[in-house]
Parts: C-alpha cells; sequence; structure tokens
C-alpha cells in the first residue's frame, strides 16, 4: 500500500512514497496491474501521508525532482506597533500555523521536522521561551501536530496519523505516553482550542461531501462531540473566547476567507468580524479584543463588548512586518505577537536525470 499519490512515468513505471521512500514499480498499461516488486529511487523524500501528499515530480524524458528538506522558519516576538523584540529560539523546520503559547506565556508547543534525527515526520516539541530551549515531546512514528495547552499547562491535546487518517491524542506534559481522546472515525480531526475553563475541546473534522464540521469536545460526561457549524475550508482555526460564550473562526464561505463570530451553545447565527478577508483568529486574554490576519497581511485588532449580548468595535490595522506573517499567537495581554515567518532558506531539492538507467543497475 502507498502512502501517496501516485505519478506514471512512461514507458510504464509508477512512481509513488512509502514513509519517505520514492519507489518505482512497473505498471502494466494494459491491464492496469502492477508487476513485480517496487525498486526505491530516492530516500528522505517529503510526504504527508493523511492527505497523499508528495513532494516528488517526473518527467516523461526521465527526470525526477524531489524534496527533502523544508524552508526554516523564524519565530519572532513584536510589539503593537510592529517593533521586532528579539526571536524566540533558533530558525526551525516549524509548522507555521501550528503553534500555541501555553496560558502563562512561558512555554511554547510547536509541530516540526527533528534537526538532529533528519526525520521527515512532524513531531511536537515544546520551548521555553525564557531559556530559549526545547526539547521533543512526542517521539512517535508519523505525523504529529496542531497541539493545544490545556489551562492549566500540564496537559496538551494534539492531532495525529498513527492510524493513518488524523484524529485526536491527550498526552501529559511530564508523560511519553499518549491517550486517544476521541474515537477513529475515519474523517480528519484536527484539534484547535481548549476552554478556559477546561471543559471543552474545539477541533475541526472533515465530513462528507467535502464540508468541515467544528466541533467541541466535552472533557466529561459521556464525551459526545457538539456540532458548533459547518464551513467548506479546512483551514479553519476557531477559537472559543475565555468567557466561554462565543467562538470565532474563518471560512471562505464567500469565496475568500473572512472571520465570523457566533455564539458557543444555543443561537448559530454568525457574525462576520473581518472587512477585506482574514484568517487566524486569536483571542485576548481577558476576551476584550480579538485579532486576525488580513488578506493584505497586515494584524488587525477588533475591540469587544462581551456579555448576554456582544459588541465589536471597527477592525483597526495594528502593523505588517517586513516578511509575511505565516502564523501567529499573542500574549494573554495582547501586547506582544509572536509571529512566524520565513528565515529565507530555500527550500532543498534534488533532481536525478536518467533515474530508469539508475533503476536497471539496481
Amino acid at each position: 500500500m502507498t502512502d501517496s499519490r501516485a505519478a506514471f512515468a512512461a514507458p510504464g513505471y509508477l512512481l509513488f512514497v512509502i514513509e519517505g521512500t520514492l519507489f518505482a514499480q512497473a505498471f502494466d498499461v494494459n491491464t492496469a496491474e502492477l508487476v513485480g516488486d517496487p525498486t526505491p529511487v530516492a530516500e528522505r523524500v517529503r510526504y504527508f501521508q493523511p492527505t497523499g501528499f508528495a513532494a516528488f515530480s517526473v518527467s516523461q524524458n526521465g527526470v525526477v525532482a524531489y524534496r527533502t528538506k523544508g524552508a526554516l522558519v523564524r519565530l519572532v516576538w513584536y510589539d503593537r506597533a510592529g517593533k521586532e523584540l528579539q526571536d524566540a529560539g533558533e530558525p526551525g523546520e516549524y509548522e507555521p500555523s501550528s503553534f500555541r503559547l501555553s496560558s502563562d506565556g512561558r512555554r511554547l508547543a510547536i509541530s516540526a521536522t527533528d534537526p538532529i534525527s533528519g526525520t521527515l515526520t512532524q513531531d511536537i516539541w515544546i520551548i521555553d521561551l525564557a531559556r530559549r530551549t526545547g526539547f521533543r515531546f512526542t517521539t512517535n512514528l508519523g505525523d504529529e501536530f496542531a497541539p493545544i495547552w490545556s489551562p492549566d499547562g500540564r496537559r496538551i491535546v494534539f492531532s495525529a496519523d498513527w492510524k493513518a487518517v488524523p484524529n485526536l491524542y491527550e498526552q501529559k506534559v511530564e508523560s511519553d505516553a499518549a491517550e486517544t481522546l476521541l474515537a477513529a472515525t475515519g474523517k480528519i480531526q484536527v484539534a484547535s482550542d481548549w476552554s478556559r475553563d477546561g471543559r471543552w475541546i474545539l477541533f475541526v473534522q472533515r465530513e462528507p461531501g467535502g464540508l468541515f464540521e467544528i466541533s467541541a469536545l466535552p472533557v466529561f460526561g459521556e464525551r459526545k462531540p457538539v456540532r458548533i457549524t459547518r464551513i467548506p475550508s479546512f483551514g479553519s482555526q476557531p477559537r472559543v473566547s475565555p468567557d466561554g460564550r462565543w467562538v470565532i473562526y474563518d471560512s471562505n464561505g464567500s469565496g475568500r476567507s473572512e472571520i465570523y463570530l457566533q455564539a458557543f451553545q444555543g443561537s448559530t447565527e454568525k457574525n462576520r468580524v473581518s472587512t477585506d478577508g482574514g484568517s487566524q483568529p486569536r483571542w485576548r486574554g481577558d476576551g476584550k479584543e480579538l485579532f486576525y490576519l488580513a488578506s493584505d497581511g497586515r494584524l488587525f485588532g477588533v475591540a469587544v463588548q462581551s456579555g448576554a449580548e456582544l459588541t465589536l468595535g471597527d477592525s483597526r490595522p495594528l502593523f505588517q512586518p517586513k516578511s509575511a506573517i505565516l502564523g501567529f499567537d499573542v500574549s494573554a495581554d495582547g501586547q506582544r505577537f509572536l509571529i512566524a515567518t520565513s528565515a529565507g532558506t530555500p527550500v532543498q531539492s534534488t533532481v536525478i536525470l536518467n533515474w530508469q538507467a539508475e533503476l536497471k543497475g539496481r
């Protein structure tokens, strides 16, 4: 069984990736059947098993190109005026949209590729922001991503593809064993947020027909997920307000990504927050302001008055760094922003000429 998409190359080969190795196998175009055993072409090829993504390409004149190393990401602190303060650590092969500050702001959980072992799968790392040091939190085979902290900072929920399709797992920070949080359904489950009272975990799940469901998993009782809304896009990052009354999320239902807000429970009426495109919504720690990334690359802030009803102020631009924002999180007081930007390191790719001749030599 392949882990990735397959590509055909004349006169009769299929190329595909299994656990980071690019293979070629003879293919009978008349019977549409594979012949013989697969032969390795290249090692350490980037791939993502849940979606079948694999970073390789093959031409019809004997050339194979593949990617072995991702671009480095820099994590930088900025103030509200857009002044660069300091780096949060060394640049790394981080997943720029998949990191979270702990509630006390002292630690960062982030999905990254191990720079020492060379493995192409992603693990969850925990970074001590004061000391600017980190350690690998998950060590299982496969990809772990989308970490979220419990309010007390003692546990982390994340998504992992250990059972082929990613679903939710929970692990204590002081432990090396993870527990299944939600039974595998065959649907992609991506962790998104943990309510301040510790009672609800937000996640996004793929549904039949290409829709995606934002759901809340109760960490009590029978633990049956409750649907909040359905959206057409997978990249949504829902967040529940600190008082537990509201949820913000991004959706491209209008044709482009915008920020929406609706009640956490009860009414399903939604209100648009962004005025000209938006993604990656975040709450300030006291719930009196929310932030998002606009389509033009600027960070915006919106004042919030919450209660039985909610009042939003105008969307106001804060700043735009010189380097494009790939992802961000915000300190509890809303005064500092941890922003992921490109470190300027190009993606490392390899090209093999006349790969079929090398294949026959093996």
